[in-house]
């Protein structure tokens, strides 16, 4: 089992009892392992909070309209890599006057948030599944 640590992981009965000092934090791979959640791409496909995808590479037919989908023109927000979304699902909880749009690349962890969403039901978050390296090809300049 790998880790990432400034101290290499050690059990506490080892001879040495090596442990991490305060405040250090480990963290195990295999606890951070992405699981698959099967159908999770179906499922966010037909969600009215997830933008659906385009071919990779292709300008999506959402740029420069970001305020026509959302219906205001209200600045973006854009959290890359937004995981299962606790944070930015938060921030337009707390900003109402902001909108937000959360990347991810994989579809079993934007489940997740889009799930959350579901249960806020916030008028100003949406979701894309997609690399990041593409967002160019979906925002326009000055659009975010």
């Amino acid at each position: 089992m790998q880790s990432i640590c400034k101290m290499p992981r050690v059990s506490y009965f080892q001879k040495e009892k090596l442990l991490p000092k305060p405040g250090q934090i480990c963290y195990d791979m295999q606890a951070m392992r992405l699981k698959n959640i099967p159908g999770s791409r179906e499922a966010i496909a037909v969600s009215e909070y997830v933008i659906p995808e385009t071919e990779m590479g292709k300008v999506w037919p959402e740029k420069g309209r970001w305020s026509e989908i959302f219906g205001n023109d209200h600045p973006i927000r854009i959290e890359v890599g937004m995981g299962k979304g606790a944070f930015i699902i938060e921030q337009a909880r707390r900003n109402p006057d902001i909108n937000f749009i959360g990347i991810e690349k994989y579809s079993s962890v934007l489940l997740r948030a889009e799930q959350k969403q579901k249960e806020q039901e916030l008028p100003n978050i949406r979701f894309l599944r997609m690399d990041a390296q593409f967002a160019q090809c979906v925002f326009a300049p000055g659009e975010v």
